[in-house]
């Protein structure tokens, strides 16, 4: 099933895709393999994530608390 853009969504994107060119924002995609009651998880949680604080916010702040994770392991290694 595929969904054709209305004008009004092909102008949604150009528009953010103007935004991001004067802002300097270049966006990649990051994938993983996980199991689909993961996927499910993780995407319950995201969409709560980004709901309550935008994609932007919520990126920043899975970094951080990655970042942070990360830390705490390797004071904890020998």
């Amino acid at each position: 099933m595929t969904h054709e853009l209305s004008d009004a969504e092909k102008l949604t994107f150009k528009n953010a895709t103007a935004r991001r060119r004067e802002a300097g924002i270049r966006l990649g995609r990051i994938s993983f393999m996980a199991t689909t009651e993961q996927v499910q998880s993780f995407n319950e949680l995201w969409d709560s994530w980004v709901e309550r604080w935008g994609k932007n916010k919520a990126v920043d702040i899975l970094l951080s608390a990655m970042s942070g994770i990360e830390a705490r392991v390797r004071d904890q290694e020998p």
